[in-house]
């Protein structure tokens, strides 16, 4: 099963208008954007942005990579692999990161910056 022509880039979605409120797993992808950008140091934020692409296009390629549970179906693979690309792709574009930001649902968005901000804290705590 090739998936690959089912999945868009994030800037491609963005660019169409597209609706992120019914896009699986986007708190996950939200949490690379807001939190990990803001706490991770810029090498390991590119070598797991490298890694997740490698997932993702693993995963399109019908090539088993993430282990599971359960039996996925198509729609599991395809929003998995969506997850792990678009992951990347906000790891390392600022611009798109801050436009997937802005495009968020509101509580998915609060969400994340709480949990950014409490890192951040936890981090100067441990400065201190």
């Amino acid at each position: 099963m090739v998936l690959m022509a089912e999945c868009q880039s994030l800037r491609d979605f963005l660019d169409e208008g597209g609706d992120l409120a019914g896009v699986a797993r986007i708190a996950m992808i939200a949490e690379v954007a807001v939190v990990d950008r803001a706490v991770m140091d810029p090498d390991n934020l590119r070598r797991q942005a490298v890694q997740d692409r490698w997932v993702g296009t693993e995963m399109l390629a019908g090539r088993p990579v993430v282990p599971t549970v359960y039996q996925p179906t198509a729609e599991d693979d395809l929003a998995r692999a969506r997850m792990y690309l678009w992951s990347a792709e906000v790891a390392l574009d600022v611009s798109l990161a801050a436009r997937f930001v802005a495009a968020l649902p509101s509580d998915v968005r609060a969400a994340a910056e709480a949990d950014r901000d409490g890192r951040l804290t936890v981090l100067e705590d441990c400065d201190e």
